[in-house]
């Protein structure tokens, strides 16, 4: 039989079953979807489940637990030579406008009257050729931009959804992984997901401070 969940988020700490933290971080999150409770879906998963509609489940598999490495660090540094790359570009970008500011000007009258006019010869030809490959590669260098952004405000937020702390840039550890498969029983039927949970690890080089950090899930699969 299925082992259901009965219990909201906050009621975890006063559980005294045998089953594992994540197990309870789990059954936590699908009686809070089951019961519409988005406050406790806040608190513990990054993530919705793909179909609200839930009734009953069964942890069916917890796979072993791994570490990667924490990399708010690394993330950081990724996002500022990211804006570095953006903005050094762009300043180029203009450098070359002020150097061209007739056919620039021309350029832009001509575009806006028609986005897919196309000069076919002299020096405005080769005035387009040069600056529509300058704004492909800002625009390359923008979508990298906004990847590193999201990517490092998400790692922020699970830091803090699973250290329940402020960031600082003294934080060291590990992540610790695991990955659970859950079959969800709902009106329509059954259906499997593999759930990965994580838990940051990590201490203030500092102060030696060391958050209780506890399981959160960070994706759903299925």
């Amino acid at each position: 039989m299925p082992r259901l969940a009965i219990m909201g988020f906050l009621s975890l700490p006063f559980i005294t079953s045998c089953a594992a933290p994540e197990e309870h971080v789990i059954d936590a999150f699908l009686a809070a979807v089951r019961d519409s409770r988005e406050e406790v879906i806040a608190g513990v998963s990054m993530v919705n489940l793909p179909d609200a509609d839930v009734q009953s489940w069964e942890i069916v598999e917890v796979g072993p637990e791994s570490t990667e490495p924490y990399r708010l660090g690394e993330l950081n540094t990724a996002f500022f030579e990211a804006v570095k790359a953006y903005e050094t570009k762009a300043e180029e970008d203009d450098r070359f406008l002020n150097d061209n500011q007739d056919n620039a000007l021309r350029y832009q009258n001509e575009i806006r009257k028609n986005p897919d006019h196309k000069f076919t010869s002299g020096s405005m030809a080769e005035f387009q050729k040069v600056w529509e490959g300058k704004l492909e590669e800002l625009k390359d260098l923008e979508s990298k931009l906004q990847a590193a952004e999201e990517t490092l405000k998400r790692e922020r937020e699970l830091i803090f959804m699973s250290a329940s702390i402020p960031l600082k840039d003294t934080f060291q550890g590990e992540v610790a992984v695991k990955k659970v498969k859950v079959s969800v029983n709902g009106g329509s039927g059954s259906k499997t997901y593999a759930l990965t949970l994580r838990k940051y690890n990590i201490v203030d080089s500092e102060t030696g401070v060391k958050p209780m950090a506890k399981w959160i899930i960070s994706e759903i699969e299925g």
